[in-house]
C-alpha cells in the first residue's frame, strides 16, 4: 500500500495533464519536439496521429532521441511544428534564451505548449531556479505572435500538494479532488502556455 500511495500523482500533475490534453487536441499533424521528456513520453498519446516525435534531454541516461541543451536546440531554424516544454522553464538558468530557441526552431504558425510551476515546494531535476507569475510568463513569451496563458489549480490544490509532499497519504484522494474547480485566483500551482509563432 505504501508504494501505491507514493506513486499517486499530485493535484498539480493531474491538472496539468488534463489541460495539456485539451491544448493538444487542437494541434495539427507535424514534427513534435518534447524538451525534457527523457524516458517519460506519456504526452505522446495526445498528439495528432502520424506526427514524428522526438524527445530532447540534457542527459543521455534518460534515453532521449536527442541529447542537448534547451538553450541551444540541436535542430534547424523552422524545422519543428510543435514544441512541448512541460515543467522545464523553472529548471533552466536562462528561460528567456530557451523560449527564444523554441521560437527559432518552430515553423511559421508552429505551436509551443509549455508549463511551469508557481506555488510549490523547491524541487530538483536537476536544479530549481525560477517561479513565473502569469505576467512574467507572458513577458518571456513576448516573441510569439499569439500567446494564451491559463492558471492551473487553485488554493485547495496548492495547499494539498504542499501538505502531500510530507504526508503522501493525502494523495489518495487526488484523482477525485482534481475535479473541484474554484474560481481562478492569485494562488495557483502553475501555468500552462500555448504560444503560436
Amino acid at each position: 500500500m505504501a508504494v501505491a500511495i507514493r506513486e499517486q500523482p499530485t493535484l498539480a500533475r493531474l491538472t496539468l495533464d488534463r489541460e495539456f490534453r485539451e491544448a493538444a487536441s487542437c494541434l495539427r499533424p507535424g514534427r513534435v519536439l518534447e524538451i525534457g521528456a527523457g524516458q517519460r513520453h506519456h504526452h505522446r498519446a495526445q498528439l495528432p496521429a502520424g506526427s514524428p516525435y522526438f524527445s530532447l534531454n540534457l542527459v543521455s541516461s534518460e534515453k532521449p532521441s536527442l541529447v542537448g541543451d534547451a538553450a541551444a536546440l540541436p535542430v534547424q531554424d523552422g524545422s519543428v511544428d510543435t514544441i512541448i516544454i512541460l515543467e522545464v522553464l523553472e529548471h533552466v538558468p536562462n528561460p528567456l534564451q530557451v523560449i527564444a530557441e523554441c521560437h527559432r526552431a518552430l515553423v511559421p504558425g508552429g505551436t509551443m505548449i509549455g508549463s511551469t510551476r508557481f506555488i510549490c515546494t523547491q524541487h530538483g531535476a536537476p536544479s530549481d531556479f525560477t517561479r513565473f507569475t502569469e505576467e512574467g510568463l507572458a513577458l518571456v513569451c513576448g516573441c510569439f505572435a499569439d500567446c494564451w496563458i491559463e492558471k492551473l489549480g487553485n488554493r485547495l490544490h496548492t495547499v494539498l500538494d504542499i501538505l502531500g509532499e510530507n504526508m503522501k497519504i493525502l494523495r489518495i484522494m487526488n484523482r477525485t479532488l482534481q475535479h473541484i474547480r474554484l474560481a481562478p485566483s492569485t494562488c495557483y500551482s502553475g501555468l500552462l502556455v500555448v504560444a503560436v509563432k
